[in-house]
């Protein structure tokens, strides 16, 4: 292989793949507009935009594109983009690189149901390139004409977690119930009994009741995004989650693309301040605080559906999160949303703004009702901070009762 070719192998070309596979799917896009460097998305409003990305994707792009539709087993948008990979053939493509595309769509036609295309695309790759590895795709055909399959193996979506409403509520579909709807409001937070807030207007949206998902607008200001920006892009890293043994799954099926970092609330005066305005609100502890996690997703980032504590039966679990209170530091173009799949709530990244909610009910249980996922970013980049609060060190300030296994946390 050339050296030109060789980054084929690296996991960040790989995750980029990833990425724009996850943005066809949830959002539906048409995959030749995409190579030709065009997005379609919707705003909050429901109207549809077309960005010009001016950055149209080349033969090799599409080929990696498909290559990772096809280990996702997605058969017919995989034939897609190796088409498109087709149609954007040069001199500077290799021979191998080509043949290896013909042997991919032999592959997708196989598994679509149309063995004669297949072998049509069988006999071009290995014209193009004799010694290219075959076999495997031989034995298929061999055993599709011998068994006379269907197209069952073809997938409609990817094989990562995400359920069907998901997708709905990321494309901005309004799926919540009228009703729960009329009886969301918005108010100002009661501060009069709160000195470090008492001059400070804290303005709440309710997304949910019960549990009490709320956005509190314009929580930070310019400075403190860009200072928690700042402080943090210098270290960040490729973030994965820990698999059932607690190790990290770095090989495993992607549930995650984003990279990340730790920011404590010292390195700073005003991370700090910020600190001390989640705790003001949340009537928690915040010297036992998680650090902020500050995170970026760039364009087909996105977390899969989970839960932001571990689902243990048991209630005094000192490392159970209570509160999940995420920063918006940057806007979105599109996408990038965070919707909780059980309640059918969305909640669109808005720069300066917070997302906050309880994890446990007042049992100390897990609110199973928070079950939530990170859509994919479709234009520009995603920055938060989510400050995790544990149970630990909140015996006084957030008692628990362990006979109580409905009652939820508020404020207003």
């Amino acid at each position: 292989m050339s050296n030109s070719h060789k980054i084929i192998t690296n996991k960040e070309l790989k995750d980029a793949a990833f990425g724009v596979i996850s943005l066809v799917s949830t959002y539906d896009l048409d995959i030749k507009s995409l190579a030709n460097g065009f997005i379609r998305s919707k705003t909050s409003s429901g109207a549809e935009v077309i960005s010009n990305e001016n950055q149209a994707l080349n033969a090799f792009d599409c080929y990696l594109i498909g290559k990772q539709t096809v280990d996702n087993k997605e058969y017919l948008n995989a034939k897609q983009w190796l088409t498109e990979a087709v149609d954007r053939l040069d001199d500077v493509t290799s021979d191998e690189i080509i043949a290896d595309i013909f042997n991919y769509l032999s592959f997708c036609e196989l598994k679509i149901g149309k063995p004669s295309e297949a072998q049509k695309y069988g006999r071009l790759s290995p014209a193009i390139k004799p010694d290219i590895e075959t076999n495997e795709l031989i034995s298929e055909i061999k055993v599709f004409n011998d068994t006379n399959s269907t197209s069952s193996g073809v997938r409609d979506k990817p094989i990562y977690r995400l359920s069907k409403n998901v997708y709905e509520l990321c494309r901005g579909e309004t799926l919540m119930n009228d009703s729960i709807v009329s009886k969301l409001k918005c108010f100002h937070l009661n501060t009069t009994k709160t000195p470090f807030l008492r001059l400070t207007r804290i303005q709440v949206e309710e997304m949910y009741k019960s549990p009490q998902i709320v956005v509190i607008h314009e929580f930070l200001s310019e400075s403190e995004t860009q200072t928690m920006i700042s402080l943090s892009e210098p270290s960040i890293d490729r973030l994965y989650v820990s698999g059932k043994d607690g190790k990290l799954d770095v090989n495993g099926v992607n549930s995650r693309l984003a990279k990340g970092g730790w920011l404590y609330h010292k390195q700073h005066k005003r991370v700090d301040t910020i600190s001390r305005r989640i705790g003001a609100i949340t009537g928690l502890n915040m010297e036992v605080a998680e650090p902020y996690n500050v995170i970026k997703y760039s364009v087909g980032g996105f977390y899969d559906y989970h839960f932001d504590t571990p689902n243990s039966s048991n209630p005094f679990n000192h490392s159970a999160r209570i509160v999940t209170w995420i920063n918006y530091l940057s806007d979105v173009g599109a996408g990038g949303a965070t919707v909780f799949t059980r309640l059918n709530v969305t909640v669109r990244p808005t720069k300066y703004s917070a997302l906050f909610w309880h994890n446990l009910h007042k049992s100390g249980q897990l609110d199973r009702q928070t079950l939530h996922s990170g859509c994919p970013v479709l234009v520009g980049h995603k920055w938060i901070a989510t400050k995790w609060i544990r149970f630990e060190g909140q015996e006084f300030h957030k008692p628990c009762d362990p006979y109580d296994q409905q009652s939820r946390h508020f404020i207003q």
